[in-house]
């Protein structure tokens, strides 16, 4: 029997891709639904093949591509071709109970597979096409048709629009003459609607290279620590033999990131003092793809990328980018200069975070608002967010939703003198990603107060009226008086406030007696105006001398 020609363990190459002519799940706006995978959960696969005890085709581990693990895999092998004898096939069938109702081949059928350095003569040899009920039906891909998705070698997503009504998928490699190929096979899936999910915690990474890795180095050593969320775990990026080539690492998500959103990676180098923005320039990239469509490209001298040591490390680092546009899979491209020259490049996670809320007032200056007591203040979220919810709260932990909206007005009743605290936060609908409760402070001051004593009563022609008051509080600095309407006496409005009782009120030498009512209010350094108090000033006719006429007997 021939041997079998191992396909690579050691060299990883990641690709995401659809088939040219149908797009997959491409974001236009924002779709807020999130997916989940239906996988395929069970196969059946052709018989082995010999001729004179010597093995032609067989598959190996056959239930390993319908176990539910994303790291497991069966193998489709041919060795030298005889006649064009030994093809392998195995067909993987999705569960009848999970199929998409009434949909006549739209839903995209995704396969994982992986071939080794011998990639250009297994593609021209793999069939892949949906099936129904164990038949081949809608469009198939192969040789060129496949081949012009791929430049390397290592794990590949195919994503295809069957066109047809199936219920499962076929991967068939045929023989080549004198040539022993191989696939792994890990699992075919489809997307469908799911309910609440971690949209951000990346269901699996992949990794690999577009060329040949230096030495006998994996392109990326175990990659799936850059998705464990343990910061003491890293994969490392290794070098390609050519600065041509480049090195992948890929996080795939569940759902589309939000505009506005960030990414955030920690690194680290084993040649630490060569660790800067400078190095990264060239030859350091971060992709977004949505489906298999690439929609941003952020190159290491991006202004949009900002690189900071990580707090409490002296040689970890972080890079963060704004999203700009939405997209399911982050890919960390390395060319073979640059992980070359820094020795290989330690990814310790990737991670996509939801944007914090940032909150404006028109009464908000350094993140405080100031209010007098019996008022209110409206809070927004400034750059709201497409999918996202907002939630207010008066407890940084715990506690009622008071409202849920982009703007909020708290109610009076919740603003007593003294200090409050309001808090945002943001909720991904259908997912359990939160921004954490974002706080805005506000003060708020109590109103000033004053005591009248008795009315003041006065006699025509007299200047001044003298208003007496008794007791103040919080400390008043002016006062306004307001004559009721019709009153030949004038408003008074921000006069200084006395350092001792009473308020003089100046009163015109014309003015006629009558009994005048007017409304007083005080207000503080603070702004803050007292409620009114209602007062009158009596002014008094003169008293007119009495006329004697005195007569004798």
């Amino acid at each position: 029997m021939l041997s079998l020609k191992k396909p690579y363990p050691s060299l990883l190459w990641l690709l995401s891709v659809a088939i040219l002519f149908f797009s997959w799940r491409e974001v236009k706006g924002q779709n807020c639904t999130p997916t989940e995978r239906v996988y395929a959960n069970s196969q059946t696969s052709s018989a082995d093949v010999s001729v004179l005890f010597v093995t032609l085709a067989e598959v190996n581990n056959k239930p390993n591509s319908v176990d539910g693990s994303l790291s497991t895999h069966s193998t489709l092998a041919t060795y030298v071709g005889l006649l064009g004898l030994g093809t392998a096939w195995q067909n993987l069938k999705f569960p009848a109970s999970e199929l998409p109702a009434g949909d006549n081949g739209s839903t995209p059928i995704s396969v994982k597979i992986a071939t080794g350095s011998t990639i250009l003569n297994v593609l021209n040899n793999v069939t892949i096409q949906a099936t129904l009920s164990g038949s081949p039906v809608g469009v198939s891909y192969s040789g060129a048709s496949l081949l012009s998705l791929l430049s390397g070698q290592g794990e590949n997503i195919i994503t295809f629009t069957p066109g047809a009504k199936y219920d499962g998928v076929r991967v068939i490699i045929n023989p080549i003459v004198d040539v022993g190929t191989s696939v792994d096979l890990y699992y075919a899936y489809f997307n469908k609607p799911s309910g609440t999910i971690a949209c951000a915690s990346p269901i699996e990474v992949l990794s690999g290279s577009t060329g040949t890795i230096a030495s006998s180095l994996t392109a990326v050593d175990n990659p799936n620590r850059a998705i464990d969320g343990n910061l003491s775990l890293y994969a490392k990026i290794n070098s390609t033999v050519s600065a041509l080539n480049e090195t992948y690492l890929t996080a795939v998500y569940p759902a589309h990131s939000v505009v506005g959103d960030s990414i955030r990676i920690i690194i680290e180098s084993d040649n630490l003092a060569l660790l800067n923005a400078t190095i990264l320039a060239s030859d350091f990239h971060v992709r977004g793809f949505s489906g298999n469509t690439q929609v941003m490209d952020v190159a290491g001298n991006s202004p949009f990328l900002n690189l900071n040591l990580l707090n409490g490390s002296t040689t970890k680092y972080t890079i963060t980018i704004p999203i700009t546009n939405a997209f399911d899979k982050v890919q960390i491209a390395t060319a073979g200069g640059l992980a070359s020259l820094l020795n290989g490049l330690r990814i310790y996670e990737i991670q996509r975070i939801i944007a914090k809320p940032k909150i404006s007032s028109t009464d908000l200056v350094s993140n405080l608002i100031t209010l007098c007591s019996g008022n209110t203040t409206n809070l927004t979220v400034g750059t709201a967010q497409d999918c996202t919810t907002y939630n207010w709260y008066n407890t940084a932990i715990g506690g009622p939703i008071l409202h849920t909206g982009v703007s909020y007005t708290p109610d009076v009743s919740l603003l007593t003198p003294g200090d409050h605290i309001f808090y945002v936060e943001s909720v991904r609908n259908n997912c359990t990603e939160t921004s954490g409760r974002i706080p805005v402070n506000i003060k708020i001051n109590s109103l000033p107060s004053i005591n009248l004593g008795s009315d003041p009563s006065i006699c025509v022609e007299t200047l001044t009226a003298l208003l007496p008051f008794t007791a103040t509080t919080e400390t008043p600095t002016s006062y306004s008086i307001t004559w009721a309407g019709g009153s030949p006496l004038t408003n008074i409005v921000d006069a200084a406030f006395p350092a001792s009782s009473p308020i003089s009120i100046p009163i015109h030498i014309s003015t006629p007696a009558a009994t005048y009512a007017g409304t007083i209010t005080v207000k503080n350094a603070n702004g803050c105006i007292s409620n009114p108090v209602n007062f009158n000033v009596i002014i008094n006719p003169k008293i007119t001398s009495p006329n004697v006429t005195i007569t004798s007997n």
